[in-house]
């Protein structure tokens, strides 16, 4: 009863006054609504007698100071705010953060159509950059710069064949390499054109079912499963990956750090989704032509 006791609204409201902090239960309410925060359990004590002031649990208790701390550091938009809890539901479970919580975590992070498209146009962008060929002419670059922003604003592949020709131009010049396929990266995990219609098809998929509440927990916790066992094979292979990657592209294979965790795991997580669902498709697809 004491650990409950401490977590009440108003004691919360209390333990963020004393580390510097003064807000209000709006705020509380609000980062409930965005999964900042999870509902805060009700405690009723029967029928016309009322309840008992309803408590967060420690671990939520934790986290809305943390949040307030990092808001304090300087992060103050939700989407940022956002990955706290995402990643503290990735690496650390429910006992933290329940996963009816990140689905609206998921959902805030995203942010709305106008601003997502343009994350996701800069992401992409980004992307194939980092692979980008120094022969790849500035006309292919601007091809592909447009290509991309119409899968951004339409949030849709409209034109694949399309899409692929302007990443392949700037990906394959095809005055350097003709008819060869290029792989960037180490042997181990060549990157090549071919799969980035693929990541953008999938970050477009996961985008439309988080948006759209579409994802069960059910499936939620799968997918993390799934990314608890890549990250620890990631860490597994870094020192073999950084060996084979050389000087060039080393620096793909950065240290698994709470600080970088926290940077990309809900990128990487979105990306994660995005696959899964495209093969939960397939798998669909080829069920219902099955004889």
């Amino acid at each position: 009863m004491e650990a409950e006791e401490q977590c009440t609204i108003d004691s919360v409201l209390s333990a963020a006054s004393l580390r510097g902090h003064d807000v209000g239960p709006r705020l509380l309410t609000d980062w409930v609504a965005r999964g900042l925060l999870d509902h805060p359990q009700k405690r009723p004590l029967g029928h016309a007698r009322g309840s008992l002031p309803a408590i967060y649990t420690p671990q939520q208790r934790d986290l809305f100071l943390a949040l307030l701390d990092k808001r304090r550091d300087g992060a103050k938009h939700i989407k940022t705010l956002a990955k706290i809890p995402i990643w503290f539901w990735l690496y650390y479970g429910d006992d933290w953060v329940p996963t009816r919580q990140v689905s609206r975590a998921l959902k805030s992070w995203l942010g709305d159509y106008s601003v997502s498209t343009k994350a996701a146009a800069r992401d992409a962008t980004a992307m194939i950059k980092q692979f980008d060929h120094p022969d790849a002419t500035l006309v292919a670059r601007r091809r592909l710069h447009l290509v991309l922003t119409e899968v951004a604003k339409k949030r849709r592949i409209v034109d694949r064949a399309g899409l692929e020709r302007a990443v392949r131009d700037v990906f394959e010049p095809a005055n350097v390499f003709g008819a060869v396929r290029r792989g960037a990266g180490p042997s181990a995990m060549p990157v090549s054109a071919d799969g980035v219609v693929p990541l953008i098809e999938a970050r477009l998929s996961s985008a439309h079912a988080i948006r759209g509440a579409c994802l069960d927990e059910v499936f939620l916790n799968r997918a993390r499963d799934e990314f608890r066992l890549g990250r620890a094979e990631y860490v597994r292979m870094l020192p073999h990956l950084r060996a084979q990657a050389g000087e060039q592209h080393a620096s793909m294979f950065y240290a698994d750090t709470p600080e970088s965790q926290l940077r990309d795991c809900a990128n990487d997580f979105q990306t994660l989704l995005g696959f899964m669902l495209l093969a939960a498709k397939r798998e669909a697809r080829a069920a219902s032509s099955a004889p």
